[in-house]
């Protein structure tokens, strides 16, 4: 039998795998909780290292980080995947399944602060459906408070930004 943190970095990388959308620090982590697999330190332990191992790709933005599988992670993946059992195998499927659209909205709604050189903030702006962008704007905020208080808005008010945006524009 296989090592247990050897058996985490796997499950990580056929998690990422098998997942349409890059997962987040929460997903990830609540995979292996909800299926008492380790503890929570284990985990992030495990998701550095195959990071550091160029196996995954982490993506940051201000709220959390997204995690994605790289090529090289793909060939390690096809390696050593037969150390997973078939039952940790189910589990990631019904997981996926279970968490579809609540993973789906995670990475809709995406929000980063840039810091502009001549002053103030950039603040990007994007709604992502479907690997479809119907929105992607940038805007200046004169101060970081107010780009930070944008970023905590957008999820809630995305959809009216855009409707008015589709209303003003049209008529």
């Amino acid at each position: 039998m296989a090592q247990p943190d050897l058996i985490y970095k796997i499950t990580i990388l056929e998690l990422l795998n098998k997942s349409s959308e890059p997962l987040s620090n929460f997903r990830v982590s609540d995979f292996f909780l909800q299926n008492n697999l380790t503890e929570y330190f284990a985990i992030q332990m495990a998701l550095r290292d195959v990071q550091l191992a160029g196996l995954i790709e982490a993506h940051t933005t201000r709220r959390h980080t997204t995690y994605t599988l790289t090529a090289e992670g793909k060939q390690n993946l096809d390696m050593f995947k037969d150390k997973l059992t078939e039952g940790i195998k189910s589990d990631i499927v019904e997981y996926l399944k279970k968490n579809n659209v609540a993973i789906r909205d995670e990475n809709s709604y995406i929000s980063a602060i840039i810091p502009f050189d001549k002053g103030g903030f950039l603040v990007n702006l994007k709604i992502i459906r479907d690997d479809n962008t119907p929105l992607d704007i940038t805007l200046h905020a004169s101060s970081e408070l107010q780009a930070k208080i944008i970023c905590d808005n957008w999820r809630a008010k995305s959809d009216d930004v855009y409707m008015s945006l589709m209303d003003i524009l049209i008529s």
